[in-house]
């Protein structure tokens, strides 16, 4: 059984394609939720729950479409999957700094508390993209990511912490403790470094 099998592509573009018409805006932000007709998949309205509001952007969200994106793209080469991955790294680049690790909404303060697993997902997908397609950039953009994810001020050094990469936000409205480590961004670190690698 190959991924790249026509029947295997055709869902995938139908899954992706549908993702990208009720979840991606048209300037490439993107929103958690849509609610869509059962019957027709008409799309009737977006919305948040984890990001800071109704028109803003929660960070690991963004970091998950654009991951899938690149994802899919790297499946089924569909040239509209390359321009969608391109306008949500652009919002994503945008509302970051320098070093391109977000806060947790994309459109949060500035000096508001980091997501550092949105960062290590987003590095990841970057570098792999940057190598299987010789995309300079992108894989620049990888790099710069995972050098400052490896840097004192973001991995955990205490023998008694439990994870790899400090400030990794949960939800705000779930827990009060953000700066923890989670296990998806400790994943996603370790993937950009068994990608980077290669």
């Amino acid at each position: 059984m190959a991924l790249t099998e026509p029947k295997y592509i055709s869902a995938v573009t139908r899954v992706v394609d549908h993702g990208i018409r009720t979840l991606v805006l048209p300037d490439g932000r993107t929103c958690e939720y849509a609610k869509v007709d059962q019957l027709t998949g008409t799309l009737q309205t977006i919305y948040n729950k984890n990001a800071l509001d109704y028109d803003t952007v929660w960070s690991r969200g963004h970091a998950w479409t654009i991951y899938g994106l690149i994802k899919a793209y790297s499946f089924c080469k569909n040239d509209t999957y390359f321009e969608v991955i391109n306008k949500v790294t652009n919002i994503y680049i945008n509302q970051t700094k320098w070093d391109l690790i977000p806060n947790w909404d994309l459109f949060a303060n500035k000096d508001d508390i980091l997501d550092t697993s949105a960062a290590a997902a987003v590095c990841s997908a970057f570098i792999k993209f940057g190598k299987v397609e010789k995309d300079l950039k992108y894989l620049n953009l990888g790099k710069t990511i995972l050098n400052t994810l490896l840097t004192n001020d973001y991995l955990s050094s205490k023998k008694s912490h439990q994870g790899i990469l400090l400030h990794a936000s949960t939800p705000l409205r779930i827990t009060s403790k953000p700066g923890e480590s989670q296990i998806w961004g400790d994943y996603f670190l370790l993937e950009a470094l068994n990608q980077i690698m290669k």
